[in-house]
Formats: structure tokens, sequence, C-alpha cells
């Protein structure tokens, strides 16, 4: 029997009009197809290869520092080759870090090394994406456009970690690492359908207001460590609990169902309203659910938690990502993507410092545990995103 999707091409939410989105679409929704079969369990898979949690830390520790430093690298190959270039330059990159991972066990590749090959991936594609999509997007349906990017990576991605954890269970994390590898190349493909958007040839970093970037940076500071923490500390925790590849896949497949219909109804209303209000309500909701996650001890803790949690991020994520780009339209382009880009690093690196540096006193479980509670903290400086100017002008045309 032939299952059609044309109810869903006939939906006004899900019809997509402009083509440079639907690349953008495709290919982020198949990337985190691919890397959410994986990467949620490599702290757990470099755990039972037997790194301790102070090797662990040090691992994300030295990738958010090596990514802060290749920050103005990417920035300059932006510039000079175009955001679709980057991102492409990131793929074999990325690839060369799972056949590191994958081949840790045979070859005792220093981590570090891992690390620092990932970090360079990471830079590239991030500045790259970031600058494609502002290019691509429209301002005045911008929460609509990311809610939508971020339901169809959420359909697609819903089932992902669940079938990487039953491939890790039952074939290996070699298997799945091979499968991502391979999916994240053809996930490149629907970018290269139009050119490149224009870039200008120049880095200029006075057209940056500074003075007006202060809460903003903090805000999206707190966003990178909800972002890590959610994709490496919660997880790891999870694993403690529930002891199996499959049931920490499980909980996130379905914390990300719920995600879904938190989101449609987010984006339908968001551009329509004050995103900044769904910014405050959602980031203060998560900032009190992911700290209680600290205190969490058995299965029905983990899937209760896990689904407010992911109700109350689906509330403030796409409208914090909407302030985000028109903040970017505000200044110059490219160097508002560094800067955001860099003081999120910074942030990671901070958070890692501090569980490195506890990870000589405290258990695996307590380390986890303190990193959910900084995560917790952390998400209410999210809510200092303050809104943009275009949204200040057309609110004082509207009264």
């Amino acid at each position: 029997m032939k299952v059609s999707l044309d109810f869903l091409h006939k939906h006004q939410f899900f019809r997509m009009k402009h083509t440079e989105l639907n690349e953008i679409f495709w290919s982020m929704c198949l990337r985190s197809f691919f890397l959410s079969l994986t990467v949620i369990f490599i702290p757990i898979y470099l755990y039972k290869l037997g790194y301790s949690a102070n090797n662990i830390m040090f691992f994300y520790l030295i990738l958010y520092i090596s990514e802060s430093l290749f920050e103005y690298i990417a920035l300059n190959l932006l510039v000079k080759f175009g955001p679709k270039h980057n991102i492409l330059f990131s793929l074999p990159v990325l690839v060369l870090y799972f056949i590191l991972l994958l081949s840790l066990p045979l070859y005792q590749w220093s981590l570090w090394i891992i690390a620092v090959v990932g970090a360079s991936s990471m830079s590239l594609f991030w500045q790259g994406y970031h600058f494609d999509f502002s290019k691509a997007k429209h301002s005045h349906e911008v929460a609509e456009e990311i809610s939508k990017l971020y339901i169809f990576a959420s359909l697609l991605g819903a089932a992902a970690p669940f079938i990487g954890g039953l491939v890790a269970s039952y074939l290996g994390m070699n298997i799945l690492y091979i499968i991502t590898v391979m999916g994240l190349i053809v996930s490149a493909m629907p970018l290269f359908e139009t050119g490149e958007p224009y870039v200008r040839g120049n880095i200029d970093f006075s057209r940056i207001n500074f003075k007006k970037l202060t809460r903003q940076l903090i805000s999206y500071g707190g966003y990178g460590v909800e972002n890590v923490a959610s994709i490496v500390i919660w997880p790891f925790f999870i694993f403690l609990i529930l002891e199996s590849y499959k049931n920490v896949g499980f909980v996130t497949s379905l914390s990300l169902v719920v995600a879904v219909v938190a989101l449609y109804y987010v984006g339908k209303k968001a551009d329509h309203e004050e995103k900044i209000r769904y910014i405050k309500s959602g980031s203060i909701m998560a900032g009190i659910t992911h700290t209680a996650k600290a205190l969490a001890s058995s299965g029905f803790h983990i899937v209760f938690l896990n689904i407010i949690t992911s109700v109350a991020h689906s509330m403030f994520v796409s409208t914090w990502i909407a302030e985000y780009y028109l903040h970017a339209d505000e200044d110059g382009l490219t160097e508002y993507i560094f800067i955001m880009e860099l003081s999120t690093d910074i942030a990671r690196v901070l958070f890692f410092a501090i569980l490195y540096f506890l990870s000589f006193f405290l258990e695996l479980k307590q380390l986890l545990a303190v990193g959910l509670v900084i995560c917790g903290l952390s998400i209410f400086f999210i809510a200092l995103m303050p809104p943009a100017s275009i949204e200040i002008i057309g609110k004082s045309k509207s009264a």
C-alpha cells in the first residue's frame, strides 16, 4: 500500500514556497537525523571504552576551546568562498571526526586530537548555516519558518535516537558511526541546487554596535550551555539510570515527538504576537525543569521531566532563534554571527571547565547532576534576549 504525504504539502503550515529555504530545510533535516543517531551516545561510548569522567570532560573542554579558536578562520573562509562552501568544507572534517571515534578502540588516539578535528568541523558548519539561513529567511514570518525547520527535523529525527540506540545495542557503535558518516555526506547535497548568496568581501567589526550586544551575548551563551547539556550531560545521566543505549534512545525520541506538537502551536502564533513573551516564559519553565532533572532517579522521572522540558524548550526555541536572525539583520551579518558563535563557545568552555575541575572530587552521577543544575541556571539567561528594532518599531506603529 502506497502511503501519500500530499496532505502535508496541502496544509498551509507545511507548504514551502521558497527554493532556498527548501534546500536548507531538507539538508538540516537529514543532518539532524543522522547526527541524532549518534551524537547523544558519544560520552556513553567513551565511558564504555573505559575513559573516566575526568577524561570525558577534558574531551569536551578541548572541543569547545578549539572551536572558539577556529571561529575566526571559519569567518575568513565564509567571506572568501561563501556559506555553502563552508558547510561543504566541514563535511570531510566531520567524517574524519567520526572515523577517529570509530577507530579509537584500535588506535587509542589522544582525545584532544579527536576534539580538535570535531571543533574545526563545527565552526565551519555553524557559521555557514547561520549565514545561509539568515539570507534565505523572511523577516515577517521568521518564527514560523524556524518552527517548520524544527518540526521537519523533529519528525524525521524523532525515531533517530531510538534507532541509534537499537543499532548501538545490537550491532555496535562502529556500525552506527558508518551509517552516520554516509548519511552526513548525503545531507549536504540539497544545499547546492542553487548558488551561493552574496557575501561582502571584507570583515569590519565597526559595523557592530557592541554596547547593545551585552544582553544578546549572555542570552546566546545561556542557550549554548542548554544545548550542549541536552546532548551530552542529560543522555549520559539517563544512561546511568536506565543502563542501555536503546533506553536512552527511546526516551529521547519520545520527547522529540512531544516537541513537534508544541513547536507547531508556537510557530503559528509567534509571528503575530510578542516573541519575547514566549522566550521569557519558555526559558523560565525550561530552567526549572532542567534543574529538577538532577533529582531524577527512575524511568518515570526521566520520561516525565523529558516531556515537560520538551514543551518548555519548544515554547522559546523558534522565537528565540527568530530574534537572533532579526538582530543579525541590524548589524554586519558575518561579524554578528562570528561574535555570537564565539560567545556560545566561551560559555561552553566555562561550563566544561567547571565540570572538569569538579570531576577530580565528585563521582560521575554527582558530577552530571551538578552539570544539570548549572544548565538550569544558565537557561534563565536566555530570557535576557531583547526584541529586535524592527519589532519595537512595528509595535510603536500599531499603538
